[in-house]
């Protein structure tokens, strides 16, 4: 019979918990194409997203490949859940903390900087903290990079020494990962403004120094509100105007004089891999990008996330090579066999 009873009570829990998350959305999906899932809290089965669809926090929203879901939160910050990726809606209050995590994939937010500092998004190997901007962040599940490109404003971002567990059944958890990432986030943390770049995996010790990426591939990014899922369409007009406004914002926002030269030839970024690729001093080329600013590798390659540069065949293994030595720290070092590693051990 106390049996009977406490399951009563568990049901009756659970259910009013449902019933009032359900009263409360955190979230409204504003534009959606694709094939995007949502698994509401307390839900065994995920349930396609639409466009007007209401988000409630302890949601996992999960994109397929070509897809993606754009989001506003009852903050007034605008979220965009990229192709084939997924994130957890943790937290999120009108005029307090708001913490994502991205298990895998893109991320982009847009934060009103009146409330960007009571926003946070985690991954495996990183925590951010926002200051008032328009960011784009993505975690490779292979290789556990997370990388981190600025829009606008900054972004503060250091690499998460131990895991931060947030239980969607206890609100203490919540309160206390909030406050664990502020804490991490409080002690000199890499900050990447307007047009810089970071990545960090779990080899690393804190995120890499921040590099500029090439003005061109930023614009295209930047105007791209669907991820590379349908093809960017802007007046060249227009793309000359903003390039010409982010080569003035950069050097003003790090208040340092930054070369044109640097950002009109920097580097490439592969978003997914979350591989900067700097530019090449010789003839060979580094890639490319499309329309949309997402990377295209050079003729006769691939770009892997834990390998670098692949050649398709023989004739291209000298350019992969050379792109490659470039990459080296940014590429995670193999693991080690368990069953190698025992025979070294000494405890």
């Amino acid at each position: 019979m106390k049996l009977s009873l406490i399951t009563i009570v568990l049901i009756y829990s659970f259910a009013l918990y449902g019933a009032n998350s359900k009263v409360f959305p955190i979230g409204k999906v504003t534009m959606l194409r694709g094939k995007v899932s949502v698994l509401q809290p307390h839900s065994l089965k995920a349930l396609a997203l639409k466009k007007g669809d209401f988000l409630y926090e302890d949601s996992s929203v999960l994109s397929q490949k070509r897809s993606f879901a754009k989001i506003r939160l009852i903050n007034d910050a605008f979220i965009t859940v990229g192709p084939d990726s997924k994130v957890v809606v943790n937290l999120v209050k009108k005029s307090g903390a708001t913490v994502l995590g991205l298990l895998k994939g893109a991320l982009r937010a847009s934060v009103a900087k009146k409330k960007s500092k009571h926003f946070f998004v985690k991954t495996r190997t990183a925590a951010m903290g926002v200051r008032g901007t328009d960011f784009l962040t993505t975690f490779n599940y292979k290789s556990k990079k997370t990388s981190l490109l600025t829009y606008e404003g900054s972004v503060a971002i250091k690499k998460l020494e131990k895991k931060i567990v947030i239980d969607n059944e206890k609100p203490s958890s919540k309160i206390a990962a909030v406050s664990a990432i502020r804490k991490l986030l409080a002690k000199k943390p890499v900050l990447a403004r307007v047009g810089e770049f970071t990545n960090v995996d779990s080899s690393d010790e804190k995120p890499k120094q921040v590099v500029k990426i090439n003005v061109d591939q930023l614009v295209k990014l930047k105007l791209d509100e669907t991820m590379g899922v349908e093809k960017l369409v802007v007046p060249k007009e227009k793309i000359l105007e903003i390039r010409k406004e982010l080569v003035k914002l950069v050097g003003v926002n790090n208040k340092k004089k930054t070369s044109k030269a640097v950002l009109l030839g920097g580097g490439l970024v592969d978003i997914m891999s979350g591989i900067y690729i700097p530019p090449e001093s010789s003839k060979k080329t580094i890639g490319s990008i499309n329309s949309n600013g997402i990377f295209i590798a050079p003729k006769g390659l691939k770009l892997d996330a834990t390998k670098g540069f692949i050649a398709i065949n023989d004739d291209f293994e000298d350019h992969a090579e050379d792109l490659n030595q470039k990459l080296k720290a940014q590429i995670p070092p193999k693991p080690v066999d368990p069953a190698y590693r025992r025979y070294f051990q000494t405890d």
